[in-house]
């Protein structure tokens, strides 16, 4: 299976997983009853925390690969300009969605809202798999370019 089945294939699957998830999150969190103020404060601030260990491992993660494609690359005379520009736009898309994630998560913690703490917690698990496609699609692509040199 080439690179870019196998990007589909993950795109298709993950797209479909995640809207499967957001579904059953935004239930579970409509249905949800007697929860105080506090505890959604409490919950948010642990999002909020986890938000920002996922963004920060994601970041080095990526530069380590970063760095080992462009070692590769270097060494190849004939370089191929379409996966760094993937990886340059696939990248930030991770860290918008945690971003988006955390700011749904202040929402909740100055307001109290039980729905902002879903769509934080949605927009977390989101995220989080867009960081694990990026890893993926970056592990690809280096045992392409690992193969080519």
């Amino acid at each position: 299976m080439n690179l870019k089945n196998r990007l589909y294939l993950a795109a298709v699957g993950g797209t479909i997983v995640t809207i499967i998830i957001g579904f059953l999150v935004a239930a579970f969190f409509a249905n949800l009853t007697g929860t105080s103020p506090e505890r959604i404060v409490s919950a948010s601030t642990a999002v909020i925390q986890l938000d920002s260990f996922i963004v920060a491992g994601f970041i080095v993660g990526f530069f380590y690969l970063w760095e080992r494609l462009e070692t590769i690359w270097g060494k190849i005379r004939k370089k191929s300009f379409k996966e760094p520009l993937l990886i340059a736009i696939f990248a930030p898309i991770p860290v918008v969605f945690l971003v988006t994630s955390g700011l749904f998560a202040i929402r909740a913690t100055l307001t109290g809202d039980l729905m902002s703490l879903a769509y934080a917690i949605y927009f977390l698990v989101f995220g989080l798999w867009l960081v694990f496609a990026a890893w993926s699609i970056l592990q690809i692509i280096l045992r392409g370019a690992e193969r080519d040199n």
